[in-house]
């Protein structure tokens, strides 16, 4: 099975490409700094994806192509710097969910940090059709 991790070089992602990869899965990891993730880990592929400028349709359709699953690890504990906790958590993560729907990818793996704050009732608000 091609496993698509978004955030795959964070702590979980990371874990996670590694348990798949030694399962025979075929790990494809994403995030916004690639380059960083090819000198940490060069046995994997990677696809930019940065959910502050999510790609366009046909971009994702690209990135999606051969694709089973997505599993998207993708999250921040606080805004600051680079990091939105409302893009990552939200606007990001329903990007990936309507590329998903839009080229035919059901198997789909959510995992977030969003607790019981502000966030969560916007967050929870997106339902893919499938």
């Amino acid at each position: 099975m091609r496993v698509l991790i978004l955030g795959g070089y964070g702590f979980v992602g990371a874990q996670l490409m590694a348990a798949l990869s030694q399962r025979g899965h075929d790990v494809c990891g994403a995030g916004r700094d690639i380059a960083f993730a090819r000198r940490r880990y060069a046995f994997w592929d990677w696809a930019e994806i940065d959910f502050a400028d999510p790609p366009a349709q046909p971009r994702w359709a690209e990135i999606l192509n051969g694709v089973d699953a997505v599993i998207n690890c993708v999250g921040v504990l606080q805004d600051g710097g680079r990091d939105s906790t409302r893009t990552a958590h939200i606007s990001g993560a329903e990007s990936v969910f309507r590329a998903c729907e839009a080229n035919g990818v059901r198997r789909f793996i959510q995992i977030s940090a969003v607790g019981d704050g502000p966030l969560s009732p916007e967050y929870s608000r997106f339902s893919p059709s499938w």
